[in-house]
């Protein structure tokens, strides 16, 4: 997948970087979608299953699920490997947005 091509000069796109095996992706899951939910208007979730698609994760560097990676005009703005809490997570959103 060529994330870069997601670029949207409207919306920050958070790319999501999990797997099924992943258990705190499994937790996180609804606070992304109410999240995402919230904001709609200004960002979208992509989610990559670093196993499935082994080789995106590869070229971004994938090392801990989740990983979320930040884009904004066609740039990668930020990066977050983990999670750590929902108002931490919350706070660098609306900090790209």
């Amino acid at each position: 997948m060529d994330i870069k091509k997601l670029a949207n000069p409207d919306k920050l796109i958070i790319v999501e970087f999990w797997s099924t095996i992943c258990i705190l992706c499994e937790k996180i899951r609804p606070f992304l979608t109410k999240l995402e939910k919230i904001y709609n208007e200004k960002f979208s979730i992509v989610r990559v299953d670093a196993i499935d698609d082994y080789s995106t994760a590869e070229y971004y560097n994938i090392k801990e699920l989740p990983t979320f990676i930040f884009i904004k005009d066609n740039e990668l703005i930020f990066r977050m490997n983990g999670f750590k809490s929902e108002s931490n997570f919350e706070k660098t959103v609306r900090t790209y947005l």
